[in-house]
């Protein structure tokens, strides 16, 4: 039993560090085009813009929520629940 355990945590490890990763991606790729977004004066184009960042903050928050889950999971584990 220890062992599954141990081996889930290191599942769950594994799986915390690449949404993490990946949510560090996201808000580099929501910097740069926040960063275009106030360089153009175009009105389809700030559309466009806002609207990928929306979209990128929507995929963000997910990632946060997935992150909170995988934490709360490791801590149930842990703790022999």
């Amino acid at each position: 039993m220890v062992k599954m355990s141990g081996d889930t945590i290191e599942s769950l490890i594994r799986e915390r560090r690449k949404t993490e990763k990946e949510s560090k991606l996201l808000q580099a790729q929501i910097d740069r085009l926040e960063a275009e977004k106030l360089e153009k004066d175009d009105e389809g184009t700030l559309e466009a813009l806002s609207s990928q960042i929306e979209k990128l903050s929507f995929e963000k928050r997910e990632k946060a929520k997935k992150l909170k889950d995988i934490c709360r999971i490791a801590r149930t584990i842990s703790a022999g629940d």
